[in-house]
């Protein structure tokens, strides 16, 4: 079975601190997703490829500041009781100056567990991933903490309709 979608994210707000100053993020963009499932109610695979625009506010610091994010995620979830999977999901992102992917600007890896529950007429999925490598232009250290969050958490619910 495959299944396709496409469509608008949801926003993504966002609070960090960079180099001292607290920084609002603020993102909007499109999706493309695709779910798999070679063996029937055993072993599921789902893609994500996204393209997202936005905006930065860093305070004290005049003007917003607008960028674009690009990337890919992958995952792979097995069923381990009647209805729960778990599994493992690689997520791989592009910062660019500009709201039209402009300069790049460095880039993430991250890793993570994915669990994902059917529900009565819906489901739910929950992943946690942390950065394990990046890479800004100009930066030093072995992540990117100025375009990425080292850990991202998400919640995605559903309803079949």
């Amino acid at each position: 079975v495959l299944e396709v979608q496409v469509g608008v994210r949801n926003p993504n707000l966002a609070r960090r601190s960079i180099n001292g100053h607290r920084q609002l993020h603020h993102h909007q963009g499109r999706h493309l997703a695709f779910d798999l499932e070679p063996v029937w109610d055993r072993l599921l695979f789902a893609g994500n490829m996204f393209l997202s625009s936005g905006r930065d506010y860093l305070s004290g610091r005049g003007p917003s500041q607008p960028n674009s994010n690009a990337g890919i995620s992958l995952s792979a979830v097995t069923r381990v009781a009647d209805n729960l999977w778990l599994g493992g999901e690689v997520l791989y992102q592009r910062a660019y100056e500009g709201s039209t992917l402009g300069r790049f600007q460095g880039d993430a890896l991250h890793i993570g567990p994915v669990l994902y529950a059917p529900i009565e007429k819906g489901w739910v999925t929950l992943s946690w991933t942390t950065q394990i490598v990046g890479r800004e232009i100009g930066g030093v250290g072995p992540l990117n903490l100025r375009d990425f969050e080292r850990h991202q958490f998400l919640v995605v619910m559903g309803r079949r309709f």
